[in-house]
């Protein structure tokens, strides 16, 4: 009985230990695709607006997916120098914002209280494509 429990407690150990071990995924919150009327970029005092639906569907199609939460988010704006700032506005003057940025060699997009994503080099390239137009 003893040689049971003491292979039910490793199990159970063994399990809790791999459940802990991946990594946390989580989805931007910026709505859905056809509630966005306008998609504006911009870095500093200069700004674009996507008015391609094209473009506005390879926007969205990147960071309307699930992807690798880093951390939480617990600030206003990254603690970068540089970045990104994408508002996905809707009717209303409602609008979600997401900061892209390069930091370490790595790229994340982050919004404020929601958390920390990863992005692919590919899709930071994409997403500083379009802003590229500034």
């Amino acid at each position: 009985m003893k040689k049971y429990l003491i292979i039910g407690l490793a199990l159970l150990q063994m399990i809790a230990i791999c459940a802990c071990s991946g990594k946390e995924t989580g989805v931007l919150s910026i709505g859905e695709r056809e509630s966005i009327a306008e998609i504006t970029f911009s870095n500093g005092s200069e700004t674009n607006t996507i008015t391609d639906e094209a473009e506005k569907d390879a926007l969205f199609s990147i960071l309307s997916e699930e992807m690798i939460k880093e951390k939480g988010s617990y600030y206003d704006t990254p603690q970068v120098n540089t970045y990104i700032t994408v508002d996905f506005k809707r009717g209303n003057k409602a609008y979600e914002t997401v900061y892209v940025y390069e930091k370490g060699g790595r790229f994340f997009a982050e919004q404020p209280y929601n958390g920390i994503f990863s992005l692919t080099e590919e899709e930071y390239n994409v997403i500083s494509g379009l802003r590229g137009r500034i």
